[in-house]
């Protein structure tokens, strides 16, 4: 691969963000199981063994949109149909010729997945409880995401470049260069719109000023933590269950007998730590327990009996008598008696865990229900489910998709409602947030609506002058440009804006610059091209232009040992070898889509 082919695939965003997608994880991107009254019907794309839904293409504009807010919305739907496609046939592919993961791989992903954890370990009650769909089904799930990723790295991790191909890249990325840089900032406009500019504008920008999607839902709600939080525990309940940790040292005596001895000498008066240097070659171990727990558990150092005489103490400094144990004859001291009640903190902590434990078997019964409900009924109603689950239908009065309230203080809510089909009575995918699983359906919806302009009169100003600065903004740097390939930058800038040179420029510049670190990052990336004739014009976010000129070009001197260079060469290399990879995952995706019968009803479900 030339440095040419590599310079022009680094620049065709196209390319790297159907790759992006490509690489993101399978979650959200045409794996949803569950299928209430839905089915292929609703796929937006479909082969024989995989679909893209509705929802999978509206994650895939967003995503595209993060990553480039300035592309126009055309061009993001474009590039979110044709990376779905590609992905869609990347999925079937896998189904179609499997790439069998391991069990042991599987089970890997599965139990190091911390919303799994409970009390810091796997645990099989999270694993069920938080998936919503069949253990099976999850499972086959996980097997295709490492399937993708398998053929993913197969693909991007053969790449191999020779030194050859390396040396012009190494030249580039040693290259330093020197620029003169004149700033168009968009405080030294100020625009004016007068009433017809208001209207006009009003009228070219009508979608900006809308009011909100408002819906009416009726939904189950299973939160365990509702269940939780409605058993009252009582304050003596509590405190009967604080743990109130004492601390306590330890000696193993070497006999029964020296062990009787040495408390017989405590009782006569000895001190612990007399104890210890008198009897110190009848004593085999000895040292701090830290805290020492009023029940013993799996974890626990010592046993019950060795507790209960630890806790029968009541000063610090006592002793109690020789306890047998499986490390031996054992003496304990008393070193700290911790609190004689709980603090606030402590009851409402142990009311929590108390709680929680009592709601368990609850939960675990209700959730069988649900997943029986929801998966195994031909045609599931939220009446069908509240009946079986004994769960309560909810309704929300209408509520605003741009706000918080009730259940769309859940975003996950939210954007289900959002990317769902909005067909009214129709039971939707349930939401699954944590442990919490919303099922919802729509009994009704009211469109956006024009706000009239006297309404919104204030704010359709506001943005008029905006744009209308923006485009002087705009108009000053087209100008300043032309006259910079004309006569230079310095005399094009004159005295109407301020120039500044910077050498060795890097992309990193200080707050005195005259350049902001966006403006700085934008320039970095453009290729270094010298003269008046190769005068470029980039816009910041803050609003601000900015005309510039390369002044000079010039390889870096190279520092450090032979090593260091080499090492340095070898990261590079790497980088290229990735970025040749990609490139020829791109290629195979792009050959698979070409020969993968699709089925595209995206223009007749996204017109609606």
């Amino acid at each position: 691969m030339s440095l040419e082919d590599v310079r022009e695939q680094k620049t065709s965003k196209a390319v790297y963000i159907i790759i992006g997608l490509l690489l993101v994880g399978m979650a959200g991107f045409g794996t949803s199981q569950f299928g209430l009254g839905g089915g292929s019907n609703k796929a937006l794309l479909e082969t024989e063994y995989a679909e893209i839904s509705i929802p999978d293409y509206n994650n895939a504009i967003r995503y595209i949109q993060q990553k480039n807010p300035d592309m126009p919305a055309p061009q993001v739907r474009s590039l979110a149909l044709a990376s779905l496609r590609q992905r869609l046939a990347l999925a079937d592919y896998i189904v179609r010729y499997p790439l069998a993961a391991s069990n042991e791989s599987i089970d890997e992903v599965i139990k190091s997945n911390p919303a799994f954890f409970d009390n810091g370990q796997f645990s099989e009650d999270a694993f069920r409880r938080i998936i919503s769909v069949s253990p099976d089904i999850y499972r086959r799930q996980v097997s295709q995401e490492l399937a993708m990723q398998s053929i993913q790295e197969a693909i991007v991790g053969s790449a191999i470049v020779s030194q050859a191909e390396l040396q012009p890249f190494w030249d580039l990325n040693n290259m330093s260069r020197d620029i003169l840089v004149a700033k168009i900032p968009r405080q030294d406009f100020e625009a004016n719109v007068d009433d017809k500019e208001v209207a006009d504008y009003y009228e070219a920008h009508q979608a900006d000023f809308m009011t909100d999607e408002l819906v009416d839902i009726e939904y189950i709600d299973f939160s365990p933590q509702a269940i939780s939080d409605a058993i009252v525990i009582s304050d003596e309940t509590a405190a009967a269950n604080v743990d109130l940790s004492r601390k306590a040292s330890y000696f193993i005596f070497n006999s029964k007998d020296k062990a009787q001895a040495a408390y017989a000498a405590y009782k006569a008066g000895q001190s612990p730590e007399q104890i210890k240097t008198s009897f110190s070659a009848d004593i085999d171990d000895s040292g701090d327990l830290g805290a020492v727990a009023q029940t013993a558990d799996k974890d626990s150092l010592i046993p019950q009996t060795a507790i209960d005489a630890i806790y029968a103490l009541d000063e610090v400094g006592q002793l109690t008598p020789p306890i047998e144990t499986e490390n031996g004859v054992m003496v304990f001291s008393l070193t700290d008696k911790g609190q004689e009640q709980p603090n606030a903190q402590q009851l409402a902590a142990t009311k929590k865990k108390l709680q929680v434990e009592q709601a368990a078997p609850k939960i675990a019964t209700l959730q069988e229900k649900l997943n029986k409900a929801v998966f195994e009924t031909a045609a599931p109603t939220l009446e069908n489910i509240a009946e079986q689950t004994g769960l309560s239908v909810n309704k929300s009065g209408q509520l605003s998709l741009a706000g918080n309230e009730g259940i769309l203080q859940l975003a996950q809510v939210k954007q289900a409602i959002a990317d769902g089909d909005k067909t009214i009575g129709k039971l939707q995918d349930p939401v699954i947030v944590g442990d919490r699983v919303i099922i919802y359906r729509l009994i009704g919806v009211k469109a956006p609506e024009q706000k009239p302009l006297d309404t919104v009169q204030t704010q359709v100003r506001q943005a008029a002058v905006s744009a209308k600065t923006a485009q002087q903004v705009a108009q000053a740097g087209e100008a300043l440009l032309d006259k910079a390939k004309k006569e230079g930058l310095k005399v094009a800038a004159g005295s109407d804006y301020k120039t500044v040179e910077l050498a060795d420029f890097n992309g990193r510049v200080s707050e005195d610059s005259g350049l902001d670190p966006i403006a700085a990052m934008l320039i970095a990336r453009q290729s270094p091209l010298l003269g008046n004739d190769n005068a470029r014009l980039i816009y910041s976010p803050t609003g601000d232009a900015y005309v510039y000129v390369t002044t000079d070009v010039r390889l870096k001197k190279q520092s450090g040992d032979d090593k260091a260079v080499a090492e340095a060469k070898k990261q590079l290399a790497t980088q290229i070898a990735l970025q040749t990879g990609m490139s020829e995952l791109d290629h195979f995706v792009q050959s698979l889509t070409q020969h993968t019968k699709i089925t595209d009803r995206s223009a007749a479900l996204l017109s609606k």
